[in-house]
């Protein structure tokens, strides 16, 4: 702050408000950001869950009547979803009964490592959310599955709107611009104004001069001048 003095007084009112509406406008910006990705994340971690169960439940009945086939029609019902990536159906020694895999060339899966955790969690670098959900024949645990579902259109998503919210703030940054160099002008001009007047008396011109500022009002620069 100790090099706003050595401006004009229209150069510092731009820079102070400047500075602090950008700052405003780009934490806004960031949290509603970040609010979103929490938002939507948490609801792709309830929607892979809820397929989860539903494959495990098919599967398990299924099982119960040792009709393979039905897994594969739970499969082939997960398949549906454009957003999954993977599908898994184990049995309790990790035999694979039924399985999907969009994009075999991503690699071998960690099926242990999923069953490991138990939990509803992003498959780092891949950009998967990954569920299990155990699979039950005579109310009694025989297997598993293990679902995973793409956040690459989740991703892309976010990205646009992430780029929507940084146009938006570069809009809102112009109007600032715009409006705080219209009140910086508009003080500039009337202190000016009071300026010239002082170096003009300071001269020895001493003559009524007619006032440049409108002293009715009651900022400081009407103070000013009364």
């Amino acid at each position: 702050m100790t090099y706003l003095p050595r401006f004009s007084i229209r150069a510092q009112l731009i820079t102070i408000i400047l500075v602090g509406f950008v700052g405003v406008s780009v934490a806004m910006s960031g949290y509603f950001v970040h609010q979103q990705r929490k938002q939507v994340y948490a609801a792709v971690q309830k929607q892979v869950a809820s397929m989860a169960e539903m494959v495990a439940f098919a599967s398990g009945i299924a099982m119960d009547t040792w009709k393979v086939e039905e897994i594969q029609r739970a499969v082939a019902w997960a398949k549906a979803d454009k957003d999954l990536a993977f599908v898994y159906v184990l049995d309790k020694d990790n035999q694979v009964y039924g399985e999907y895999n969009r994009n075999p060339k991503a690699g071998k899966i960690p099926l242990t490592d999923f069953l490991k955790t138990k939990t509803t969690r992003e498959w780092k670098g891949h950009a998967v959310m990954v569920c299990t959900a155990v699979v039950s024949s005579d109310d009694a645990a025989c297997g598993n599955v293990v679902l995973g579902l793409s956040l690459q259109r989740v991703e892309a998503m976010l990205a646009r709107n992430r780029l929507t919210g940084a146009g938006v703030c570069l809009v809102l940054i112009l109007l600032g611009v715009l409006m705080v160099g219209a009140v910086a002008n508009a003080i500039a001009a009337r202190l000016a104004a009071l300026c010239e007047l002082a170096e003009r008396i300071s001269a020895g011109d001493l003559k009524t001069h007619h006032l440049p500022v409108d002293a009715s009002h009651r900022d400081e620069v009407a103070a000013l001048t009364r």
